[in-house]
């Protein structure tokens, strides 16, 4: 995994102004089980913090990402964008501290 995204990261680099194929790339790597596996396989306490809306990691993937890992912690911003840590500092303060 770390080799592909090695490999592929330059390309994803390179194409940063679509969002569309970085969605369509985190998407993939998501179905991918290595992917799944090396989640599963996380043992560091965890934590999912993001906007509803987010543009990229919307849609499912941070609920995802956080059933897979065992024992993360998601919090969802309800109607906010990927922005949620400019927007609304001090939930995100809040959220990290209590965390932390």
């Amino acid at each position: 995994m770390r080799l592909r995204l090695r490999f592929e990261g330059r390309r994803l680099i390179e194409r940063m102004g679509a969002p569309g194929s970085i969605v369509r790339y985190l998407e993939a790597t998501l179905d991918n089980e290595v992917a799944k596996e090396d989640l599963r396989n996380m043992s560091a306490r965890t934590l999912i913090l993001g906007g509803e809306k987010d543009q990229f990691f919307g849609g499912g993937m941070m609920e995802a990402t956080a059933s897979a890992i065992s024992g993360a912690k998601l919090i969802v911003l309800d109607e906010e964008t990927r922005m949620a840590p400019v927007e609304r500092v001090s939930d995100v303060r809040k959220h990290l501290q209590e965390f932390i």
